[in-house]
């Protein structure tokens, strides 16, 4: 299974597990808020067009690296962007928070995904913090 085929099996099954493991949220009436860990890099961009107009799912955070902090998504990732797709209008003002804000992000979503370029070790660090913030990741 290719990655782009990877993503959309995993973005059509996750609503079904959603409920199960969001402690019931009614994604028919809610749309789950979501955060991409990563989200600046190649695989968070492919992430950030799937996710764009998904019935379930709505963009919240993206968080990134302390050198695209406090930047927009748009500033960040325009000259840099890698794919055929035109990047999305709303995630375009969403501003960059930093990886590390465990705390502050895990308020603001329901769960992460992880599209982080990091060594194995650094991303099971990052992805066990937001684990135990009560973050699915």
């Amino acid at each position: 299974m290719d990655i782009n085929n990877m993503f959309k099996y995993i973005i059509y099954i996750l609503p079904q597990i959603s409920i199960i493991k969001i402690g019931g949220i009614n994604t028919m009436n809610k749309k789950l808020k979501v955060g991409i860990l990563g989200g600046t890099g190649f695989v968070g961009q492919r992430l950030v067009t799937l996710l764009e107009n998904h019935p379930y799912f709505e963009i919240a955070v993206i968080a990134a690296s302390a050198n695209s902090v406090g930047k927009s998504y748009y500033e960040v990732v325009n000259n840099r962007w890698k794919l055929d797709l035109p990047m999305p209008e709303s995630v375009k003002n969403i501003v960059i928070k930093n990886i590390n804000e465990v705390d502050t992000i895990s308020r603001e979503v329901d769960f992460v995904f992880c599209a982080v370029n990091m060594a194995a070790n650094e991303i099971r660090e990052i992805e066990e913090k937001y684990a135990k913030a009560e973050t699915p990741v």
